[in-house]
């Protein structure tokens, strides 16, 4: 099977240290957008 991501967002998070530092901003990894699935099977009859 073969998947195609047509949003391609990547995870965005804000944060901030309960201190009272300034926000910063953390981004996830680029998501593909062309997946795939590869599968196999066996089977033994006797």
């Amino acid at each position: 099977m073969a998947y195609y991501d047509l949003d391609n967002d990547r995870i965005v998070s804000t944060a901030n240290f309960i201190g009272g530092s300034s926000s910063f901003v953390n981004y996830g990894v680029e998501p593909a957008e062309i997946s795939w699935q590869l599968g196999t099977a066996l089977t033994i009859v006797r």
